[in-house]
């Protein structure tokens, strides 16, 4: 009886969780299709009396300035994230294995060191790195902007393939090294294959993480032509109007992305952040 009612506790607080985080999304849905002139009604009701897509339309069509912010700003924020991802995950493979298979002083102090790391708060840091971007001339520039999110990402991807590289047998490089194989042999045919889908967990993280970062580029990317999506939504306001529609249209579009790949590879995504491997 005691097991039934946890249960339904548990039931209850899953829907009131999922409720909460569906709200939002659902009132920016309904914002995105409510025309202008409807917005500040007088009404009881929580839909539009008249629906439209213009907001989508305009996002759309090219030529108008609200598409090329729109169309800059995802450019910017896939581009981001590609050179995060391509920066980010070699360093992340490497540091992992380097800190489970290879003996060196200092061993458990760095390992200590990337654990400490993963809890300080970017805005702590974010004010000496505009700073320093701005001494060495590098602000608005993607590729820097994305190895700052390399050094805020790098910790947690090194700790789950770190996870991952402990799991594997000891037995398997025993067997490689007998048969003459060298230690890059090692890692690059055998820890590297089965490795594919862990690695593939961490890509989905870093992208999404990466895609929906806001601090460091609100600070590091100040203009509009380097401006990512999470950040390029506030063009959309001004300091005289509020255009409460094509913000709204504008941020569940950016919204796609990183939800198409969470629904379609959750398993790989819930996987890696338990520390396990699918195959």
């Amino acid at each position: 009886m005691k097991k039934q009612r946890y249960n339904i506790i548990y039931i209850l607080v899953l829907i009131g969780i999922a409720l909460l985080s569906a709200v939002p999304i659902l009132w920016a849905l309904v914002l995105s299709l409510t025309p202008e002139y409807e917005m500040f009604k007088s009404t009881g009701s929580f839909l539009p009396g008249e629906m439209t897509f213009e907001n989508y339309a305009r996002l759309f069509q090219s030529g108008n300035s609200d598409s090329k912010i729109f169309y800059q700003a995802m450019i910017n924020s896939i581009n981001l994230a590609a050179y995060t991802i391509g920066v980010g995950l070699p360093l992340c493979t490497l540091s992992a294995y380097v800190l489970t298979k290879m003996e060196f002083g200092g061993k458990e102090a760095v390992k200590k060191v990337l654990i400490f790391t993963m809890a300080i708060p970017v805005f702590m840091t974010i004010t000496p790195l505009y700073k320093i971007f701005a001494s060495l001339r590098l602000l608005n520039n993607l590729f820097w902007i994305s190895v700052i999110y390399v050094t805020a990402f790098l910790p947690l991807g090194t700790w789950l393939l770190s996870i991952h590289f402990e799991s594997i047998p000891a037995e398997i490089e025993e067997a490689g090294r007998i048969d003459g194989a060298s230690r890059l042999q090692i890692f690059f045919h055998l820890l590297l294959p089965l490795s594919r889908s862990m690695m593939f967990s961490v890509f989905l993280i870093v992208f999404i993480m990466a895609w929906n970062q806001f601090q460091i580029p609100l600070i590091l990317a100040s203009n509009a032509v380097s401006k990512p999506i999470s950040v390029a939504v506030s063009e959309f306001v001004s300091k005289d109007s509020v255009r409460y529609g094509i913000t709204a249209a504008s941020g569940l579009l950016a919204m796609l992305p990183p939800v198409f790949l969470a629904v379609l590879f959750k398993k790989y995504i819930i996987l890696g952040i338990a520390g396990k491997d699918m195959d």
